[in-house]
């Protein structure tokens, strides 16, 4: 990959989901139900597993500056757990209405 896509947070939780549930294709893992979080191939599926890790470092080094979270994952961090959970959705399965 040259050169790396900009992820927005739900974007890089969806990417990451993918990446969990090709590294480790267990039933479960930690007490996380890998079906629930991706229950089928998604939106990410076109990138390889170093593709969505390049991805996610990228996102990681720069969701921070100056010791704070930058903007989009500060707003992101105060939505309800419901909202999130729909825009990470969005961000894995476009095609479903919200």
């Amino acid at each position: 990959m040259t050169d790396p896509l900009v992820l927005d947070p739900p974007s890089a939780v969806a990417a990451a989901r993918c990446l969990i549930a090709r590294l480790w294709r267990l039933p479960s893992l930690a007490n996380i139900q890998m079906d629930a979080i991706h229950p089928r191939p998604c939106a990410w599926e076109e990138w390889d597993r170093y593709d969505l890790a390049e991805m996610l470092d990228a996102f990681n080094r720069d969701a921070w500056y100056d010791g704070r979270p930058h903007p989009t994952v500060d707003r992101f961090r105060r939505l309800s757990v419901p909202e999130q959970r729909a825009l990470v959705r969005a961000a894995q399965y476009p095609e479903a209405p919200r």
